[in-house]
């Protein structure tokens, strides 16, 4: 599904700090151009700073080349905007255009949780950078649901695209060992939210992620 994009004209955005070197503009400037005017849903700002944050939480774990953090940015350019995978080869090089590959989402496939399934199984199966721009997009994701929640209470729910309990049931699984230890954002309850059990663990109610 498209992210829903913003018709008023702003500024293009400054690339982030980290942007250094031909691979990283041009990964930013693809990036900036494909997302253009599209929003999160949590709370209407730009779709780029996905991206961006992703790639931050990567290079905060040490993983900073240029490749991975390529791919981290370009994560969702294929499948939200017009952007193809032949295009990330050809303009990338094989390792970045095989992350952003494995991190598109099969289309066509229904239900939901089978669509997520089979998306977890191409990330594993195309290593553990793969995994790790994967594990990296669901925490910033689930930074925006707590956010949203603190902002909106049970209102946020509204903006999920799949029910709660059904994204606490995949999240339960496990996505191999390849994942890194990526540093966690501190709980935050919604207003007049209330922590429940969930597969034998206390979890408040914002748990899941926006789907990219």
């Amino acid at each position: 599904m498209t992210p829903a994009r913003d018709s008023g004209a702003a500024a293009a955005p400054e690339p982030p700090a980290f942007v250094r070197g031909p691979l990283l503009t041009d990964a930013w400037e693809l990036a900036r151009v494909a997302h253009e005017g599209q929003t999160r849903p949590s709370d209407g700002g730009p779709y780029l700073r996905h991206p961006v944050e992703v790639a931050e939480l990567l290079r905060g774990v040490g993983l900073d080349d240029d490749g991975i953090v390529a791919a981290a940015l370009l994560h969702d350019v294929v499948e939200h905007t017009g952007v193809e995978t032949d295009d990330v080869y050809g303009r990338f090089g094989e390792e970045v255009g095989r992350l952003v590959e494995a991190l598109t989402e099969p289309e066509g496939v229904e239900p939901y949780e089978r669509r997520k399934e089979l998306h977890r199984a191409q990330v594993e199966a195309a290593g553990r950078r793969a995994v790790a721009i994967y594990v990296a997009d669901k925490l910033a994701k689930l930074r925006e649901v707590r956010a949203q929640y603190a902002r909106a209470g049970e209102r946020a729910a509204d903006a999920l695209k799949a029910p709660l309990d059904v994204r606490v049931r995949l999240w339960d699984g496990r996505l191999g060992d390849g994942a890194p230890r990526v540093p966690r954002a501190p709980a935050r309850r919604p207003p007049g939210g209330r922590a429940r059990r969930v597969g034998g663990t206390a979890r408040g109610r914002p748990v899941g992620c926006w789907a990219a």
